[in-house]
């Protein structure tokens, strides 16, 4: 993921993004654990790669393969960022929604965090998906 924050963002909030996940100590917490959000957490940064990319049809793959696999919820994130990207080819909101790079990042993912914290039972490890996503956002504002 960082080649590609590289590549649409710059050097420097490559260097940002990869300092903050690299420094949050719940992230590599729960990267040491056996549970199902962890095991499914690469196929999620590798379809959140393609989405950044742009290449949507991995980004299809992989998050089908994560969701029916792994994590069902998974359709919540990485169904709003479809929409998005439907939303943009289809209804023309590149303008409103997506041309703030970070804004088109962090509709999905707070998105995700809200419909999430509707259920009942709440864990840190449920949302540990939208860490990474949140980290280029911070990374963005950082550089400024």
């Amino acid at each position: 993921m960082q080649k590609e924050v590289r590549k649409q963002f710059g050097s420097t909030v490559a260097a940002l993004f990869c300092l903050m996940c690299t420094s949050q100590f719940h992230f590599m917490f729960y990267c040491t654990r056996t549970l199902p959000n962890v095991f499914a957490l690469p196929l999620v940064l590798m379809a959140c790669t393609a989405w950044l990319a742009h290449s949507h049809r991995p980004f299809i793959i992989l998050s089908a393969v994560a969701i029916i696999v792994f994590r069902a919820e998974l359709c919540l994130l990485l169904g709003l960022m479809l929409m998005m990207s439907l939303a943009r080819r289809r209804l023309g909101l590149s303008e409103l929604i997506c041309y703030p790079r970070t804004r088109a990042v962090l509709v999905p993912t707070l998105g995700f965090i809200l419909l999430y914290s509707l259920l009942p039972h709440k864990e840190l490890r449920f949302i540990i998906y939208t860490f990474p996503l949140l980290n280029l956002v911070a990374a963005r504002g950082s550089s400024y």
